[in-house]
């Protein structure tokens, strides 16, 4: 049976988790230093409402324009230079992750296309500008640098930062490369490196094995005017094998669909550069 694999076209109305209305344990904008410094912020999804933590549903049979709603992670200030970011677990609390509802009999395959991706809302000019209006000026950027274009697949419309992988298991929607909580059973040599992942986009296999993906070191992304470091599901606007009508209908029956929301606690950090004027 062919794995359900839907196609992302379009971008859903964005939710500020940097917004304290929205997230609680939104973190405070760091103050842009010379020499370099970070941002970063924590989400409690079990704290935000169910609306604001939808990443994306099912809206038609053939899983075709779906849309993936784009979750503003880090605020980011004018001439700042964002390099690289990273996800972290939280000790004592629930692995950052995914829940599923309205779905029937899912398939362990299903959505291994699928990534969780990492890409840039940025300012093309200044806010204080009069003519400033964010729904003009606050662009997606979908462009990748040449030399990150060999990214598996191709280059990946969006992902200034990278993406990590999900598929689906036993009823909901996962890492394929899994977290780790950070509690007592931290245990084994292996495990502290699950419990945090730096994004970055793949390359071509390594040496001739089709084994082995290359991992690059990001461009990062220059917001000579402020943005936001976005996150959303992806490949966004790829092609994508057709799904299977059978699977297809435990993801949409009945003119339902199901709903992906995001769940656990995450905290994302990001190596910044300030550019003084």
């Amino acid at each position: 049976m062919v794995a359900a694999r839907p196609k992302i076209t379009t971008l859903g109305t964005a939710v500020d988790l940097t917004d304290p209305s929205v997230n609680p344990q939104a973190a405070p904008t760091s103050t842009p230093r010379q020499g370099g410094f970070t941002l970063r912020n924590r989400v409690n999804f079990t704290n935000v409402s169910a609306s604001n933590k939808a990443a994306m549903t099912v809206n038609n049979a053939a899983m075709t324009t779906l849309p993936a709603v784009p979750f503003y992670i880090l605020e980011v200030p004018e001439r700042t230079y964002v390099k690289d970011l990273t996800l972290f677990a939280v000790e004592g609390e629930t692995v950052p992750g995914f829940s599923m509802s309205n779905v029937s009999s899912p398939t362990n395959s299903d959505f291994d296309s699928m990534t969780w991706s990492f890409g840039a809302h940025r300012n093309r000019k200044d806010v204080t500008n009069a003519s400033y209006s964010a729904a003009t000026d606050l662009v997606h950027i979908t462009t990748v640098p040449a030399n990150q274009a060999c990214a598996v697949g191709g280059v990946i419309a969006g992902d200034v930062f990278g993406n990590l992988d999900v598929k689906v298991n036993t009823n909901n929607l996962v890492w394929i490369d899994l977290f780790d909580a950070i509690d007592g059973s931290l245990a084994t040599s292996a495990e502290p490196m699950q419990t945090a992942k730096m994004i970055r986009n793949r390359g071509a296999s390594a040496l001739g094995s089709s084994g082995a993906d290359v991992l690059q070191q990001n461009e990062g992304e220059y917001f000579p005017y402020g943005g936001y470091v976005s996150m959303r599901f992806g490949p966004f606007n790829a092609s994508m094998d057709a799904s299977d009508a059978a699977v297809v209908t435990d993801y949409y029956a009945a003119s339902v669909g199901t709903v992906f929301s995001l769940a656990g606690t995450w905290e994302v950090q990001a190596n910044c550069m300030y550019v003084p004027e």
